[in-house]
């Protein structure tokens, strides 16, 4: 059983999460305020010197290399052309969420941290497996009682039962 944070299994469950869950609201909250820092960092005027303009000048645009290679007609780039390749695409979110998101930047007293109203989603403990489900369902304990005996005699242990399997 996997436990890494790196397991194939448990990014897959956070990736299905992310997209169908409350936790979608959440990851899109916090792509947006990244966005929102990283538009306000590009749109502050950083200090230039001149010497970095002179070569600012000299130095070939990077669309330019695509016609420069071929891969582009130099007629073909227009300001709409370069406009319609720089567009973020919109994020799906509801609008009472976008209003709460508002709502949330006005208010200086939020800290930058995520900030989720309601009961907390945990993510830890036991999940029910569809077996257990429909034991729970009939009345029955979710596991049936251990009947299996280990070496010494003893009713088997659930956890850790036998010798390690990573090392021998």
């Amino acid at each position: 059983m996997a436990k890494s944070l790196r397991s194939k299994t448990k990014r897959s469950y956070r990736a299905h999460k992310r997209e169908d869950s409350v936790y979608a609201a959440t990851a899109a909250a916090r792509l947006d305020r990244l966005h929102a820092k990283l538009s306000a960092v590009a749109r502050a005027d950083i200090p230039r010197e001149e010497d970095e303009m002179e070569q600012d000048e000299d130095a070939v645009p990077g669309w330019s290399w695509f016609s420069t290679l071929g891969l582009l007609d130099l007629h073909d780039i227009t300001p709409a052309t370069l406009a319609a390749t720089t567009r973020r695409a919109p994020l799906l979110v509801d609008d009472s969420f976008l209003a709460a998101a508002a709502d949330a930047d006005a208010d200086p007293s939020m800290t930058d941290s995520m900030q989720v109203e309601g009961k907390k989603i945990s993510t830890h403990g036991p999940r029910g497996s569809r077996r257990e489900e429909w034991r729970l369902s009939k009345g029955m304990s979710a596991r049936p009682t251990a009947k299996g005996m280990n070496r010494q005699g003893q009713v088997a242990a659930r956890r850790k039962a036998g010798r390690s399997k990573r090392r021998r």
